[in-house]
């Protein structure tokens, strides 16, 4: 019998499968900033005494309440022992060459592994009592309050609602990857910066060309069933049939003679890259905000890996520069604010100016990347990552200057965090994000931006 997927929808009767999705999901928003709020043993028995009663209502297996947490157990033991062990304190329990045993690390270790085990749960049980359309549904009534502004809010809601989706798979194929890298020697364990920085990073390539396949699979999916977008469509008014018979034989004619009309201005002018459908080019949005939770994980036993490897950057930057500088602009709002209400990273003190700083990542590739033309593709991709890289830490240290930390942000704390702490991660994604794009592009998930012209016969 097939195993049941994680995260896969379950018909019911129980209360929860009939209760309304917008109250579902406004209940889960609450439990979510509870757990993320809570740094009290007793406040954690509380939300996991709650979140057992919501699984005894549902009338979900225990098996498949637990399944997203089950299938991570060695990730949780991970992330546990990276925290226990590595944990940088002057009171330790016990030391001996690289480890160091401590309490702090213990706390700190079991916060992390309960939280995300509870999300995990609660989550699982979300999308395993309540259908994806009503799931989006939900979402666009949380964002509806931006149809005043005009914005697509249909569009996003679905983009939002797959994300959260993909968010147990990606981290199941994470955990593969890892153990793939572990049997291959990889030393994740160890307390030297570089050596734990080089067992991360050919972790990043895999995990890039997997999700985008299964982006691809999924886009070619919803696009087979007729699905081309959240917002209504005009009716369109249908020909008497031997109209469109005429017109069909006339298309097919000028085909298979070579006479089919183009216009040459606008065939120069339209980036390869932006033949995706819109589809496709939103599916693979959700895959990159759902990333910019799942990457930072990998990073997050070690200490100020966040602002030294910058991980979160990564997907927003290849959003901006495949899909356009909409959907960057998008993944670069909304990949912070989800990893942050999910896990609490980044902590809500800095998630305004980290919003802004990675939503400028998104927009600047991805203008850059629709006006630069130089004919060759690691040019244009080195010429919109610097600019955008720039543009990005630039912005963020006026709004920290001007808006958020005003009077106590100076030149030399932006220099010292944005450019002398964060070097490792620049490199880092001037080195990987085109090998990403050219890897994505040889695997035919995303189009060649300058596709070799095939001659004609004569």
């Amino acid at each position: 019998m097939r195993e049941h997927l994680t995260g896969q929808f379950t018909p019911g009767t129980s209360i929860l499968h009939r209760l309304d999705a917008r109250a579902k999901f406004f209940g889960f928003l609450i439990l979510i900033a509870a757990t993320v709020c809570t740094d009290a043993w007793l406040g954690y028995a509380l939300l996991l005494a709650v979140t057992a009663a919501v699984v005894a209502v549902c009338g979900l297996p225990l098996r498949t309440a637990l399944a997203s947490v089950a299938r991570m157990g060695w990730f949780f033991l991970l992330i546990f022992v990276m925290n226990a062990l590595f944990f940088a304190t002057d009171d330790a329990i016990w030391h001996w060459w690289i480890l160091t045993l401590s309490v702090p690390g213990i706390v700190q270790g079991a916060q992390v592994t309960v939280r995300l085990a509870l999300i995990l749960v609660m989550s699982n049980v979300l999308t395993c009592t309540t259908p994806p359309l009503e799931i989006t549904g939900a979402i666009q009534t949380l964002l509806s309050p931006l149809r005043l502004v005009r914005l697509p809010v249909e569009d996003i809601a679905m983009i939002l609602s797959v994300a959260v989706q993909f968010i147990p798979t990606l981290l199941e194929e994470t955990d593969t990857i890892r153990k793939a890298q572990i049997a291959r020697g990889a030393r994740f364990e160890s307390r030297r910066l570089h050596e734990r920085a080089q067992a991360m990073l050919p972790l990043i390539v895999p995990i890039f060309l997997s999700a985008f396949k299964r982006a691809d699979e999924l886009a070619m999916a919803m696009e087979a069933r007729g699905y081309r977008g959240a917002r209504p469509h005009p009716k369109k008014v249908r020909s008497p049939a031997p109209e469109r018979l005429g017109r069909a034989c006339a298309v097919r004619h000028r085909v298979r003679s070579g006479n089919t009309p183009v216009n040459p201005k606008s065939e120069r002018n339209r980036s390869p890259m932006q033949t995706m459908s819109t589809v496709k080019k939103s599916i693979i949005t959700a895959v990159c905000i759902a990333l910019c939770y799942v990457l930072p994980l990998l990073f997050h036993g070690i200490q100020g890996a966040g602002q030294i490897f910058c991980p979160m950057h990564i997907p927003v930057f290849l959003c901006g520069l495949v899909c356009g500088w909409q959907f960057g602009l998008l993944c670069g709002l909304a990949g912070p604010a989800l990893s942050s209400a999910l896990c609490g990273m980044p902590p809500v003190s800095i998630l305004p100016s980290m919003m802004i700083e990675l939503a400028v990542y998104g927009l600047i590739a991805g203008i850059m990347m629709r006006c630069v033309r130089t004919r060759h593709v690691y040019a244009d991709l080195y010429i919109s990552l610097i600019v955008a890289i720039v543009a990005g830490r630039v912005v963020n240290g006026l709004v920290n200057a001007l808006i958020f930390a005003r009077g106590s942000y100076s030149m030399a704390t932006w220099v010292a965090g944005s450019v002398v702490k964060s070097w490792p991660g620049t490199v880092i994604q001037l080195v990987f994000i085109p090998s990403i794009v050219f890897a994505l592009m040889k695997a035919r998930l995303i189009p060649e931006r300058y596709p070799k012209e095939v001659p004609a016969d004569d």
